[in-house]
């Protein structure tokens, strides 16, 4: 922390503190509330929201209590305010507070309808994305303005067109090649059952407007500046899961469960103890943690996904990650001419135990990590892991179907060796051939293969997006 101010916020005739945090998982504005006799409580204002040489009070509104103002250092755009309501009306404030925010529509002058239907599975807390031209969102309702990309809100209604949520959670992911098109990134939040639908609308208006970007609880905390294991690592953390990738090696070296348990354990040296190990090892493209002549470079940032691209230096290999709230994403987006194949070298639950490690296929038949396995899994082709007695399960789950060799087997009792397209007694040994291929990965916090599937399904499928016709709102 520092940030750090006083005031008698309570208004009880003693001194009260307000402070900040400038890092760390929660990110808490926080209260410390004197009792008069030198004694502090806590009280938790918010969370998700960088504080860093702020936290500073002052009557922002003129209604006779303390607002809090603060600014950031990492998400440097943002100046956070906490409009204080205490006093209204009472004598000693305005009747009516200067207003700090905006009201839904004063600027927005259009909107988009996007509707989003479950057709095959259940999805839960599902991200989705929508391209937005902002040209042609300009065009279609003949604004003569250009669209003020911060303009950019989502909301959600009922069947009624009642609005239900004016602030679903969103990111504009703008491309890199273009200012005007970009990929909108919201949450359906909670469930969207099969055969439902739930609606949404995206507004916009033109440069010149009104407009406060929200900020949002970041479901995401991502650092690229850290060390692990030697090496220069990004660190991110989602709901579920600390990753530490490797920049260099372009591979996850760690896992990390909310018990604190690391299901790769990379470690320098040590043969299957420690550097065999990563997720998803990928050869011959080399992406594996430890090695240093990969290239990776960060895309975009944001409360719901973070997204890098790593590649080879001659630009022969190159795959993209995508990391979203419950789950991480690859797409091997480039090869050269020869096949590949997709390693998970690990320990489940921090250590591999051939007595108690287990892990299922595809076809419902679970094996003990014990026994070696060489198939081919059937559509869709996924794998987990879990040990006994731990109710939580890692998952792959290759979203295209290749009818291409698969094989499993443990390497010297210290780590699993999971392969998609891999037979290594034969030629060619590495079996995938097509690009692009998308492998997604995550925790799943059950055992029970039902809700397993769900979750997976969940993951790798994608809803029906329906985008209707821009149009005024008035």
């Amino acid at each position: 922390m520092n940030n750090l101010d006083v005031a008698d916020l309570d208004l009880d005739g003693d001194i009260d503190i307000v402070t900040c945090e400038h890092k760390g998982p929660a990110e808490q504005l926080q209260i410390w509330e004197n009792n008069g006799s030198g004694k502090f409580s806590l009280i938790i204002v918010d969370k998700g929201k960088e504080g860093h040489a702020g936290a500073r009070l002052s009557d922002l509104d003129l209604d006779g209590d303390m607002d809090i103002v603060s600014i950031a250092w990492n998400d440097f755009e943002y100046l956070h305010i906490w409009r204080n309501d205490a006093i209204k009306n009472n004598g000693t404030g305005n009747a009516e507070s200067i207003p700090l925010g905006y009201q839904l529509y004063d600027s927005y002058l259009y909107f988009m309808p996007v509707t989003i239907t479950a057709e095959q599975n259940n999805f839960m807390d599902k991200v989705v994305e929508v391209n937005v031209d902002l040209k042609k969102l300009k065009d279609e309702v003949n604004e003569k303005s250009a669209i003020d990309p911060g303009s950019l809100r989502v909301i959600e209604l009922n069947k009624e067109n009642t609005i239900i949520n004016s602030s679903v959670v969103y990111q504009f992911d703008i491309n890199q090649n273009t200012a005007n098109e970009g990929q909108l990134v919201f949450m359906i939040k909670d469930g969207l059952e099969n055969g439902t639908s739930r609606y949404f609308r995206i507004l916009y208006g033109p440069k010149g407007g009104y407009y406060v970007k929200p900020v949002f609880l970041k479901l995401i905390h991502f650092d690229d500046y850290i060390q692990h294991q030697g090496l220069q690592s990004y660190k991110i953390q989602n709901e579920n899961t600390v990753f530490f990738y490797h920049n260099n090696g372009a591979r996850f070296a760690s896992m990390i469960d909310k018990a604190g348990n690391d299901w790769i354990s990379y470690r320098p040296g040590r043969g299957s103890s420690g550097e065999y190990r990563g997720i998803p090892n990928v050869r011959p493209a080399r992406f594996h943690p430890g090695y240093e002549e990969r290239l990776t470079r960060i895309i975009q940032k944001g409360p719901l996904k973070v997204s890098w691209v790593s590649e080879a230096p001659e630009g022969d290999w190159t795959c993209k990650w995508e990391i979203y709230p419950k789950y991480a994403t690859m797409t091997m987006l480039k090869k050269d001419n020869q096949n590949y194949w997709l390693l998970y070298e690990g320990t489940p639950a921090g250590k591999l135990d051939l007595e108690k490690d287990y892990w299922t296929r595809s076809d419902g038949v679970r094996m003990a990590v014990s026994d070696a396995w060489t198939g081919i899994l059937p559509d869709p082709e996924w794998v987990w892991f879990g040990v006994q007695d731990y109710n939580r399960i890692l998952y792959l789950a290759k979203h295209e179907y290749d009818n291409m060799p698969d094989q499993f087997w443990q390497m010297q009792g210290n780590m699993t060796v999971f392969g998609f397209g891999r037979k290594p007694d034969e030629d060619p040994r590495t079996y995938i051939t097509d690009v692009p291929v998308h492998l997604t990965i995550g925790f799943i916090e059950s055992t029970k293969s039902d809700q397993i599937l769900e979750m997976i399904r969940s993951a790798v499928n994608q809803p029906l997006i329906k985008i209707g016709k821009p149009q005024k709102i008035y």
